[in-house]
């Protein structure tokens, strides 16, 4: 857990598949950067997937990491961006299935409360084969 202006922290970084099932869970503090905890989520990525990211995934890095396992990047570009890079909005609404993810997990205050003290990445494989996407996302929680 993190300390900032606010108080105690926590991001959840979450790595689900097209059916919104979680693969894998990490915590981080709530002033750590997205783009370190997506590089450590991508590994876990199918080869060939498709990553539908938000703004905070947005690095080189993250691209070419995609791009060297077959995968494509579908991330929103940050507005500090002086290249362009190809990317679907149609593709990129399929990222609901992790929001409704969160607000899945937001309902259960047990693995809020379970969580608070977690400081280690925590994995949760899904009962079937990974399919070819994922979508990351990170979650500030009080």
């Amino acid at each position: 857990m993190g300390r900032s202006r606010g108080g105690l922290t926590t991001k959840i970084h979450a790595l689900v598949d097209a059916e919104g099932r979680p693969i894998h869970l990490l915590l981080t503090a709530g002033q750590a950067g997205g783009a370190p905890a997506g590089r450590e989520l991508l590994a876990r990525l199918a080869p060939g997937g498709i990553l539908l990211a938000d703004k905070a995934y947005d690095t080189d890095a993250i691209r070419a990491e995609t791009a060297e396992r077959g995968g494509f990047a579908n991330v929103p570009p940050r507005s500090i961006r002086k290249r362009t890079f190809a990317f679907s909005p149609w593709l990129y609404r399929q990222r609901n299935l992790v929001e409704r993810f969160f607000n899945r997990i937001k309902q259960m205050r047990g693995l809020a409360a379970a969580t608070t003290g977690a400081q280690t990445t925590s994995s949760q494989p899904s009962s079937s084969p990974q399919s070819a996407s994922g979508s990351m996302r990170y979650e500030s929680a009080a």
